[in-house]
């Protein structure tokens, strides 16, 4: 029976797929993994190895007769740019395949919504991913998170308070790149990052201690959006009724008590002297942290009685934490409920260089495993 186009490229996909996932692997092992017979990986591996995608990394030891050959992917057969626009800063990453870092830049500045901003971030994007030196065929694309919620095409922020860039269009910033681009919430893209790297992990509910709290969550290993792209904001969850004033102009969010600005709030201190003072056993930061670890216990708790997942702290404040934070944050959050909470429901992140502009080029990366063909 003939084999028809559909068929072929299926098994060619299969074969590279494989090779990705294993890291590396002989033409024998992929014929008997994939179901193939060792003429079809041939012509798949060698058809990969001519467009770039597969290479040969040395040979196995011989377990009698030839050598086989070692086969990889090309980690950087394809690039993709990850950009995070803060409100003081602008970060490029250049990562490849496997989400490894290639390249990082900085830009210092200020945001403002003005164009003469833009084209300084466009021109400062643009000269990055031409740093790296790859044709445009291998790049997969440019993502950039932002402090905003992204409509579900990832062309327009439709809600950008804290930034005050609501309705910024990805097409506005393309034109000052001069490439395409595409737009997306920061905290989307590094809990996405977090769940790239490590595939084992369960349903998860992402919490991030940054300056202005963020949240997402990854269900059966993607991105939840809901059903008007807004996925998942815990921060707008009514923690404290009548409580302080959120950005938002509602009051008593958990934005206003479970953030790092929400900390500063109730110490007066920066950051670094709070958790110095509270390393140091200075007694009323540690009545501070007590009271704030209530408040975040509070919010962890309603996660956890609305979704039955796993609770990955992120995050600004999470660098500071350490175990025996997580453990009184546990303990807090069983006094309130019936229902077990293990050991692993709450953990920290793995990813703490640049989540969310790593995050937002591994959305690409994912999107073309997802539809790989060549």
């Amino acid at each position: 029976m003939a084999v028809t186009p559909e068929i072929r490229k299926l098994n060619k996909r299969n074969t590279y797929l494989y090779i990705y996932r294993h890291k590396e692997c002989s033409k024998q092992e992929l014929a008997s993994s994939v179901g193939q017979s060792l003429p079809t990986v041939n012509q798949n591996v060698n058809e990969l190895q001519e467009e770039g995608y597969v290479r040969v990394a040395g040979r196995y030891e011989s377990t009698g007769g030839r050598k086989p050959m070692v086969l990889q992917c090309t980690p950087d057969a394809q690039v993709a740019a990850g950009i995070q626009i803060l409100s003081g800063q602008v970060t490029a990453v250049l990562l490849d395949l496997y989400g490894t870092v290639l390249s990082c830049g900085v830009l210092k500045e200020q945001y403002v919504n003005e164009d003469r901003y833009f084209r300084k971030i466009g021109r400062f994007i643009a000269d990055f991913v031409d740093s790296g030196a790859y044709p445009d065929e291998k790049l997969l694309g440019i993502a950039v998170a932002t402090q905003g919620v992204a409509d579900y095409g990832h062309k327009r922020l439709v809600y950008g308070r804290i930034l005050d860039n609501t309705g910024l269009s990805a097409d506005q910033l393309s034109d000052c790149i001069g490439r395409p681009c595409i737009l997306m919430h920061d905290s989307e893209t590094a809990a996405f990052a977090e769940s790239f790297h490590r595939p084992d992990l369960r349903d998860s509910s992402y919490i991030f201690l940054n300056d202005y709290l963020g949240s997402a969550s990854i269900i059966n290993g993607s991105l939840y959006r809901g059903n008007h792209g807004r996925g998942q904001l815990l921060e707008h969850v009514k923690l404290v009724r009548g409580g302080r004033k959120c950005y938002c102009g509602q009051y008593g969010c958990a934005e206003s008590y479970c953030g790092a600005y929400g900390l500063h709030k109730m110490s007066g201190l920066p950051t670094d002297e709070f958790f110095h003072r509270l390393r140091r056993q200075d007694a009323q930061v540690i009545k501070i942290w007590d009271e704030y670890l209530d408040y975040l216990a509070l919010l962890l708790h309603n996660v956890l009685m609305t979704m039955d997942v796993d609770i990955i702290l992120g995050g600004l404040l999470r660098t500071y934490m350490i175990a025996e934070d997580l453990q009184i944050l546990t303990e807090k959050i069983r006094s309130q409920t019936d229902f077990a909470i293990s050991d692993r429901t709450i953990t920290l992140e793995y990813i703490t260089d640049y989540p969310a502009a790593r995050g937002a080029a591994l959305y690409l990366v994912q999107d073309f495993l997802d539809h790989f063909e060549t």
